[in-house]
């Protein structure tokens, strides 16, 4: 077992291989740098807001108002529902999968 035995005989695809292990290794240094600022960003973010609310708390309270009304909803009235309806319904079912059975029944005897 020597290395002439474990020597890849193409050594474009080799090359190739290597040359993507170098660029997936650059991508993921690339996508930890992008993640990291892209918190900082966020941070800024809420650090800015924080700022501008205690400078505004100075500032006269002043309410924020709507410049547009919303129209009003329509309230609909629910009809109150009717057990009976569906006591009957139920029946209904369980008349029809007696004759159902008494059918099968019928059936099986032939």
């Amino acid at each position: 077992m020597g290395c002439a035995q474990s020597r890849v005989d193409n050594g474009e695809s080799v090359a190739r291989c290597k040359d993507r292990k170098c660029l997936m290794k650059e991508a993921v240094v690339a996508r930890n740098a992008f993640a990291a600022a892209h918190s900082g960003y966020a941070i800024s973010l809420k650090n800015t807001g924080a700022a501008l609310s205690m400078a505004m708390e100075k500032f006269n309270p002043v309410t924020i108002k709507r410049t547009v009304s919303m129209p009003a909803m329509p309230v609909e009235s629910h009809k109150e529902f009717d057990v009976s309806i569906a006591i009957e319904e139920d029946d209904d079912d369980e008349d029809e999968e007696k004759h159902h059975e008494g059918n099968d029944n019928d059936n099986k005897e032939d």
